[in-house]
């Protein structure tokens, strides 16, 4: 199973941030960098994620932008589950990281992050697809209600 988000989802953290489209549902920041896109991960519970995947679009030949997987401790921390860095100055690609991370929703929260260091239009958000497979039977997919 797939949840593929477009870089147009993504919101910003900061008001200080300005971003515009590039075109085909990606979007980048031109004032604000160092800045953070974020958008909040939502599968089925007890699903376990088994690969993250971000299509970009990189012609800065001096920075590199990141997309993570992070779940949150309900204010006490985050832990980065995955991080793919976008690579060299080729222009549109993709990479993809692997992983085996169960979710865990009664006690944490998960967002897709991305992290853009520059402000301009050489490091591009496309999109991001998370590979998951879902609990064997769905009812295990509700959360359990206790009276």
């Amino acid at each position: 199973y797939y949840q593929h988000v477009s870089g147009s989802a993504f919101t910003p953290v900061s008001a200080e941030t300005l971003f515009s489209q590039f075109g085909g549902g990606c979007e980048y920041v031109y004032s604000g960098a160092p800045s953070v896109l974020t958008y909040p991960l939502i599968l089925p519970y007890n699903s376990t994620v088994t690969a993250l995947r971000v299509y970009y679009y990189d012609t800065s030949a001096g920075s590199d932008a990141q997309l993570r997987l992070l779940s949150f401790d309900d204010g006490l921390g985050f832990t980065a589950l995955v991080t793919i860095t976008t690579s060299g100055s080729a222009g549109r690609g993709y990479r993809t990281a692997y992983l085996n991370a169960p979710l865990d929703y009664a006690n944490y929260s998960y967002v897709l992050e991305w992290y853009q260091p520059v402000d301009d239009s050489t490091l591009v958000l496309c999109g991001s697809r998370v590979s998951y497979t879902p609990p064997l039977f769905g009812a295990a997919a509700l959360p359990l209600i206790m009276k």
